[in-house]
């Protein structure tokens, strides 16, 4: 267990996986050379003392091994080169640090609160610097993609509001309430959609778990009301609302198709994937069309499916419809136990800022394949796992400053 590794050790690992996630809103490339230090550290420390996993946690490891099996067997099946698993085996890289933190004995909640807040510092000065000296028509942040750093903004932002809420009953900490607007402010700018039912769901299990009172709630809330209202990612939420709508009212064919995409090109474009993507894995179940064949195979189906765009597409914007479609349906049932098996072990150990990220994640897959981009799947996997044993409630009498 962690805590029979020496403070000095153990201080060192907490360092370096503060310096990952700050430096995530500073350089992408240097938190990768913090989180590669991290790794090689929590193996060594493993095996100098002989750490032994939970039962609990055995599972969790051996479903992982099961999905990239499979994986593995698929790619096997469809000649297909092994890089196309590569995003999906950060789940084994990775795990290292799980396997070290899991049974941590000290709360560090104080320490990463610090982190959040100096990250939130970090993104502004990034956000200002970019839009006077670079420029931009969607603010991406350090990452290549504009939803990959806006997955990590909302992550922060989730957390900031979360532990806000948890320290308001003994010393309200007003600065992670401006972090969390900070981070909104700049999720904002990414214009990003997807993310949003996520954001509000987990603001909602919040409220759930502390129900502070009205006063308070409208605090938070009339600020976040008014970043979104004055944004475009107002405008362009209302675009899919009424895009929805009418989609779903109306019968789309070939004649009426190009209007109707225009009216808004993403999320029509993402239905159709989906649709694409369904009939696939009913023609396929098992396993799978193969993921060096689906670029092509779409391609040349788009106009079936009245897509009416000449992108070529890697992915199904969608990761478990793309999981499934890829490698089967058997890949997707075992990702899902993967995710039970976490769920189940964040509410045991009543550790909500991890349960959070989970469902964060989860229902920001539903709009976008997060596993084919590596900043957004690297960042939600270290942190869930670095953070799995040092945020559990029956710690909270061993917290460090």
């Amino acid at each position: 267990m962690l805590g029979n590794i020496k403070d000095y050790y153990h201080n060192y690992l907490n360092i370096l996986f503060s310096l990952f996630v700050i430096f995530n809103f500073i350089n992408r490339e240097l938190s990768y050379i913090f989180l590669l230090i991290l790794i090689l550290g929590s193996l060594i420390l493993s095996f100098r003392y002989k750490i032994k996993l939970s039962l609990e946690d055995k599972k969790i490891f051996f479903s992982i091994l099961l999905f990239i099996s499979w994986l593995w067997i698929s790619v096997y099946y469809h000649d297909a080169s092994l890089r196309y698993i590569d995003d999906y085996m950060r789940l084994v890289y990775l795990f290292p640090l799980f396997y070290i933190f899991s049974n941590c004995t000290t709360n560090l909640e104080n320490q990463f609160i610090k982190v959040i807040k100096v990250s939130s510092i970090c993104s502004v000065m990034h956000f200002v610097y970019s839009y006077y000296f670079v420029g931009y028509e969607r603010y991406g942040g350090t990452s290549s993609i504009v939803i990959t750093y806006s997955y990590l903004l909302a992550i922060m932002m989730i957390l900031s509001i979360y532990f806000f809420f948890k320290r308001l009953p003994k010393s309200p900490d007003y600065v992670l309430l401006i972090s969390s607007l900070a981070f909104f402010l700049l999720y904002s700018q990414t214009e990003t959609k997807g993310l949003i039912p996520g954001i509000l769901i987990c603001i909602l299990l919040i409220l759930y778990w502390f129900k502070p009172k009205k006063t308070i709630i409208l605090i938070m809330s009339l600020p976040l009301i008014y970043i979104y209202s004055v944004t475009d990612l107002s405008q362009r939420m209302q675009q899919t609302i009424n895009f929805v709508d009418s989609y779903t009212t109306s019968d789309i064919d070939t004649k009426n198709s190009k209007e109707v995409y225009r009216s808004d090109e993403s999320t029509y474009t993402r239905i159709k994937l989906i649709e694409y993507g369904i009939d696939i894995i009913k023609e396929k179940p098992l396993l799978g069309l193969g993921p060096q064949r689906l670029e092509k195979d779409l391609y040349s189906k788009m106009k079936d499916y009245n897509m009416r765009t000449t992108i070529k597409f890697g992915h199904l914007h969608n990761d478990f419809i793309d999981i499934a479609v890829k490698f089967g349906m058997p890949s997707l049932l075992l990702l899902i136990v993967i995710y039970f098996l976490l769920a189940k072990k964040f509410i045991k150990d009543k550790n909500q800022a991890c349960l959070l990220i989970l469902v964060m994640f989860i229902i920001g897959q539903m709009t976008q394949s997060h596993f084919t981009h590596n900043q957004s799947i690297v960042f939600f996997i270290a942190t869930l796992f670095c953070l799995s044993g040092q945020m559990k409630s029956t710690l909270e009498g061993k917290v460090t400053k």
